[in-house]
């Protein structure tokens, strides 16, 4: 009677460990988009690798996380960010002048390309800015610059993250076309 108990117990493991879904995603021709697959629905959403240039993180209260689209096809170029030489926005920045080169880190969800220019000492330090106690709001402090793929630049700073909400300026190096935007983490759950 043994034998037969450890033989139904063998067969119901083997059973269950091969119960599996099988699904097929697509990234596109040369891998030209980005897929994403939710498990516990089967759900696919996909978008083209150039639809973006940086992503706000929108996790916890504490999530200030900031990227950069480093994903591109087998064909195209990275965004990249850089420092800029000031930290004023007003002044002119030469794409000559440019400091060091930021890039994601695939270690964490929370860490993005802007925020790698932060002091590990400090715990305010989120890179493209620092938390002030006092306001209860993470205020900018450095200026970047974003190489598009296509070889354009844009000069950004990250002014705020208040309240939930991100606050960035963004322009041409010479202060062209400048652009107030902001980002709502709540506009944006799950």
């Amino acid at each position: 009677m043994k034998t037969i108990v450890n033989l139904v117990g063998v067969l119901s493991l083997s059973i269950a460990v091969s119960a599996q879904t099988i699904d097929e995603v697509s990234v596109g021709a040369m891998y030209s988009n980005q897929t994403f697959y939710e498990l516990s629905t089967g759900d696919v959403m996909s978008s083209g690798h150039t639809d973006w240039h940086i992503g706000f993180g929108i996790g916890g209260v504490q999530d200030a996380g900031i990227f950069i689209n480093e994903g591109v096809s087998l064909t195209g170029n990275a965004t990249r960010l850089y420092t800029a030489p000031t930290n004023d926005f007003n002044d002119l920045i030469d794409p000559n002048s440019l400091g060091m080169t930021y890039t994601n880190k695939e270690e964490s969800w929370t860490i993005g390309a802007f925020n790698e220019a932060r002091d590990i000492a400090n715990p305010f330090d989120y890179g493209w800015g620092v938390y002030d106690p006092s306001s209860n709001k993470v205020l900018g402090n450095k200026i970047f610059v974003i190489e598009f793929p296509n070889g354009d630049y844009k000069k950004i700073k990250i002014d705020s993250l208040d309240n939930g909400m991100y606050h960035f300026t963004y322009a041409d190096l010479d202060g062209g076309s400048m652009q107030h935007k902001m980002v709502n983490k709540g506009n944006h759950s799950g």
